[in-house]
């Protein structure tokens, strides 16, 4: 369907893999994924793909919003500090998808929806550079105008019933 429609027109709504509520969260890329899909659903072209074990979960009461860097641009507030608000851990050295590790004005961090981490050049508030790199060997692949960060914990706040969850107590 992305080859058809664009990968920007079509996401998928991933079930969480662990009971709402549990001791565990779901697994950050699963959560990126999600959110992804739940702001996807303003544009109307869009198409999301869930499963009926999906449906049937809670969600989010709120749809997330990414954290757009863009190169040139600005952060509001620190970014590590963002990040970490959003979920992110912050390692030594980025490995994993939900990871932030930070050496004084480079940010690296693992974005839950990325196929690859990014390596963030700031300059106080500035963003100077954003390359992506090989979490293996930590070198860098190549450069990128922008990055949209999804969260990688779902938010603290109340969680909504899923579609049939919301059809079977209208039943």
């Amino acid at each position: 369907l992305t080859a058809i429609r664009g990968g920007a027109h079509v996401a998928l709504w991933p079930s969480r893999g662990v009971p709402s509520g549990g001791a565990v969260g779901p697994a950050p890329h699963l959560v990126g994924l999600r959110a992804a899909a739940l702001g996807r659903l303003t544009d109307p072209q869009a198409l999301v793909i869930a499963g009926v074990g999906a449906l049937v979960e809670r969600m989010p009461a709120e749809a997330a919003e990414p954290l757009m860097l863009c190169r040139g641009g600005q952060v509001d507030g620190e970014l590590v500090e963002l990040l970490t608000t959003m979920g992110y851990e912050r390692v030594q050295q980025v490995e994993e998808r939900g990871e932030v590790a930070v050496r004084g004005g480079i940010v690296d961090c693992y974005p839950t929806t990325a196929d690859q981490p990014v390596r963030i050049d700031m300059f106080g508030d500035d963003v100077d550079d954003i390359r992506v790199f090989s979490p293996f060997t930590q070198v860098t692949i190549g450069k990128i105008a922008e990055i949209a960060i999804w969260p990688a914990a779902e938010p603290a706040g109340e969680l909504a019933e899923g579609v049939a969850g919301q059809s079977q107590q209208a039943a």
